[in-house]
């Protein structure tokens, strides 16, 4: 998977975390019907790609530091932005 591509999932995925913790918070039962794990194959299947595939792409990332910096660096840049649209609309720009 391309580093466009792996940016998008691992957004989707922090997003998905959150969402995680949310639910947590107010449902201490979600732990244990593993619920991260529903909410990670959700991802999967809206970016159509599966476990096992992003898996390998994520060690290969984890294999060659350049491009996983690049990666990350990517992937901030891209939160940095998202968070930005929602701030801006939030003030009413």
């Amino acid at each position: 998977m391309g580093i466009d591509s792996m940016k998008l999932v691992m957004w989707d995925m922090l997003r998905a975390d959150e969402l995680y913790t949310r639910i947590t918070v107010k449902d201490s039962l979600a732990k244990g019907r593993r619920e991260d794990i529903r909410l990670y194959e959700e991802v999967f299947a809206a970016h159509k790609i599966t476990r096992g595939y992003f898996d390998s792409s994520y060690k290969y990332f984890l294999a060659h530091p350049v491009q996983y910096k690049i990666l990350v660096d990517s992937l901030d840049a891209y939160a940095t932005r998202e968070r930005s649209k929602v701030f801006n609309f939030g003030q009413g720009h």
